[in-house]
């Protein structure tokens, strides 16, 4: 019997170790309860953390790119996301309009995915009819698009 049973058992690397000297991405950073923001905040300002179940402190260098869709300028103020991270997050914010905000966007979009999955499917897709695109919201805040002939 080992004194260790997962002795023997591969050590995966984290995220911050698989980053270091390039780029994190974190989606949805406004879901990370407060305990998390915590340790991230450590990470960001001492570049240091420790692997789950570990006593080793390691070092990353890595740069955070974060995305949300919340406000968390707001939810600062409500005491949800901890005002320190941030600001250590707010450094270069940039502010992407919803598609719902952006109409003249959607031809480009359908045109860039045709042209993507007709490669994939070696279809040949030259030509588009113009549409009439009506923006509606459902009731998850999701933007629909119906297609009206007229």
């Amino acid at each position: 019997m080992c004194a260790w049973p997962g002795r023997f058992i591969a050590q995966r690397l984290g995220r911050f170790e698989v980053a270091y000297g390039g780029t994190i991405f974190l989606d949805e950073i406004g879901e990370i309860p407060l305990e998390l923001q915590t340790k991230l905040l450590r990470v960001l300002q001492e570049g240091e953390f420790e692997q789950l179940g570990s006593s080793r402190t390691l070092r990353t260098d890595a740069r955070l790119i974060a995305a949300t869709n919340r406000d968390l300028e707001a939810m600062v103020g409500e005491q949800k996301f901890r005002s320190d991270l941030f600001y250590r997050l707010n450094v270069f914010p940039v502010h992407v309009p919803s598609l719902r905000e952006r109409h003249g966007d959607i031809p480009l979009l359908v045109r860039h995915f045709a042209q993507q999955f007709s490669k994939r499917m070696n279809k040949v897709i030259d030509r588009f009819r113009p549409l009439r695109w009506i923006p509606c919201a459902d009731t998850t805040g999701q933007a629909i698009f119906v297609n009206c002939r007229t």
